[in-house]
């Protein structure tokens, strides 16, 4: 169902083409935003989530290439997607434009497709997570929705955790 909470923003969703990126840029164009589709590999992907957004009524495509991801790289990239965030959010105020960054834990991702193929794999993880639970992308997309919506238009600059408390349990801090 296509509403308008959304309609005449774009948005550019990195890593649309599987899980949390790709609910997410479909909820967008469901909301009426126009979307970028972002993605590393999989381009078959990165072509159903744009044949989801165009069924809304929505689409805009792209194909960014990016270096192997290690661990390093990949955790040095999201304390750089925080001070992006903040950056962003002071240089886009005058304009009016929200800009926020999502941080989940463990979400049911291909990115987790060892755990969601093994369900006593699964079960191991998530005993470090307080609520014993992985996420859907459904729900980190329904919070990249409110965000930028104008029910949210306040909301600048911050990062939100959605990991069920494991940041907390780890003795790590957002």
């Amino acid at each position: 169902m296509t509403t308008t909470r959304l309609e005449g923003k774009v948005a550019i969703i990195t890593g649309s083409d599987s899980g949390i990126g790709q609910a997410t840029a479909i909820a967008f164009a469901n909301e009426g935003a126009d979307v970028v589709v972002n993605y590393l590999h999989d381009a078959d992907g990165a072509a159903a989530t744009a044949a989801e957004i165009e069924a809304a009524g929505q689409n805009a495509i792209r194909h960014q290439r990016r270096g192997a991801r290690r661990g390093a790289d990949y955790d040095c990239s999201k304390g750089a997607i925080r001070m992006l965030t903040r950056t962003l959010a002071l240089e886009l105020a005058p304009l009016k434009i929200n800009v926020n960054s999502l941080a989940p834990g463990m979400v049911l991702t291909p990115f987790n497709q060892a755990a969601i193929d093994d369900p006593d794999l699964l079960d191991e993880q998530v005993q470090s997570i307080p609520w014993k639970r992985a996420a859907d992308p459904s729900e980190i997309a329904r919070l990249a929705v409110f965000l930028a919506s104008s029910g949210a238009d306040c909301v600048t600059g911050s990062t939100y955790t959605m990991d069920r408390g494991l940041s907390g349990n780890l003795g790590q801090r957002a």
